[in-house]
């Protein structure tokens, strides 16, 4: 099994995907949802209470200068080198018979040196959501028209009939019908 991350950033003029393939040890994946700590009231969803986490992984490798009896100078040192660029940027990974995944970011690569000649290390992706944005152009406010000339003056309309006040709340009326109904029985006036 292998893994391969093509780092999808560059910073040289003319962008261009790097990639490195390793010997793949194991893959532990860590799915996880984030639940409220606090009640949820009664009929309401639960599922509105609870974020699914992006993705994470942590896939070891193993490099090693003479893999299979041919030795490759440097090997080591490459493969810090490809992880110190890989740190931190967007990445494609692609896992032998697990599949594709990206975007994902480099988080950690530790590792250690061994009694074979070689280096363990555990390379930590995190999956990172990308959203769109999107602008909405609001255009300026526009003045008020000027009013129109020879426009009708104020008018007097004579003696007005009073409106209705507004009506109050269900529970104001109901307690108004209450005291009332008791004046009545005790005969107080109203």
């Amino acid at each position: 099994m292998s893994v391969t991350i093509t780092i999808l950033e560059s910073s040289s003029l003319v962008p261009t995907p790097e990639i490195g393939r390793f010997d793949l040890v194991r893959v532990d994946f860590a799915p996880e949802a984030s639940v409220t700590e606090h009640p949820v009231e009664l009929g309401g969803e639960v599922s509105d209470h609870v974020q699914v986490r992006p993705l994470r992984f942590t896939a070891e490798v193993f490099v090693t200068a003479s893999p299979l009896g041919i030795p490759i100078p440097f090997a080591i040192d490459d493969a810090i080198g490809f992880f110190d660029r890989a740190l931190g940027k967007p990445t494609t990974v692609v896992i032998d018979g697990e599949g594709t995944f990206s975007p994902m970011v480099l988080e950690a690569f530790p590792h250690g040196r061994t009694n074979v000649a070689g280096r363990a290390f555990a390379l930590r992706f995190k999956h990172v959501r990308i959203a769109n944005s999107l602008s909405v152009t609001i255009p300026p406010r526009m003045p008020a028209p000027v009013a129109a000339v020879g426009a009708p003056s104020e008018a007097a309309l004579g003696q007005q009939a009073p409106t209705p006040g507004t009506p109050t709340s269900v529970l104001r009326q109901t307690s108004d019908s209450i005291v009332g109904f008791a004046r009545a029985a005790s005969g107080l006036a109203p």
